[in-house]
């Protein structure tokens, strides 16, 4: 009895011990499964922390020379914006000199007109020094001609503004289509407001800039006056319809330049 039941435990254990191995080569196949594939990954990890590696690097070399180009052209921007406040500076001295000039010149009228004397006979009045304020009026006239040449000017520069690059909506768009400010550099197209802005960018010269506008709004007014339309943003209204056109623009900052022009001449 003790014999069977031996062999029946020896049995037994012999079929515990195949199965012990069996899960033991099974146990070594799935390790070392397991670990082929933690190596794959661990390849593949390191091949993607190479790749991104290399992707962040470019992306950094890349803004980098992005962000040099743009302090430059910022520079620049601002080098050119001083040089034209120093140039403004240099109109204004010179008109300045001019209205000085301007009244020693009346001075030198007045003097050769009305000369100092005993009192003529006849109506006295006839031969007095015209009165300080009409000596102001007249110097204040050659003061508007000046304005009126230099609104000319500008809007001669403007329509050729808008004839390199015309938009609506907006007062200046850059390459993409954004809205940027008329005096930046990546500005490529302007509507008429715009363009003009563009061409008093780091002006002093605020009075020109101002009859320059006043003329255009005026013009843009008559044109809606004449379709039956009216609008206190008249300039912007004319310039952002749909039928417009950047040769109807240009053309009516000419004609603007061409009048201010003939009322000099013809002061």
């Amino acid at each position: 009895m003790d014999r069977r039941q031996g062999r029946r435990q020896g049995r037994r254990g012999r079929r515990l011990g195949r199965r012990g191995l069996r899960q033991g080569r099974r146990g070594r196949r799935l390790g070392r499964r397991l670990g082929r594939r933690g190596l794959r990954q661990g390849r593949r990890g390191r091949r993607q922390g190479r790749r991104l590696g290399r992707r962040g690097r470019r992306q950094g070399r890349r803004l980098g020379r992005r962000g040099l180009r743009q302090a430059a052209a910022e520079a620049a921007e601002a080098a050119a914006d001083a040089a034209e406040a120093a140039a403004g500076a240099a109109e204004a001295a010179a008109g300045a000199a001019v209205g000085v000039a301007t009244h020693k010149q009346l001075a030198d009228i007045v003097r050769k007109h009305f000369p100092e004397g005993p009192e003529p006979q006849g109506n006295p009045m006839k031969h007095d020094p015209p009165p300080v304020a009409i000596l102001a009026t007249r110097a204040e006239g050659v003061m508007a001609e000046d304005l009126k040449l230099a609104a000319a000017d500008a809007l001669m520069r403007a329509a050729e503004v808008v004839e390199t690059g015309w938009t609506q909506c907006e007062l200046a768009r850059d390459a993409s289509g954004m809205e940027c400010k008329p005096s930046d550099s990546t500005a490529v197209c302007w509507c008429a407001e715009g363009a003009l802005r563009r061409v008093f960018r780091g002006s002093a010269d605020q009075d020109a800039y101002s009859v320059a506008f006043s003329r255009l709004h005026d013009a843009a007014a008559a044109k809606l006056r004449a379709a039956g339309r009216w609008h206190v943003a008249a300039l912007a209204v004319w310039n952002d319809d749909e039928d417009r056109t950047a040769d109807q623009v240009a053309t009516m900052m000419r004609e603007c330049a061409v009048a201010l022009r003939s009322e000099v001449s013809s002061g």
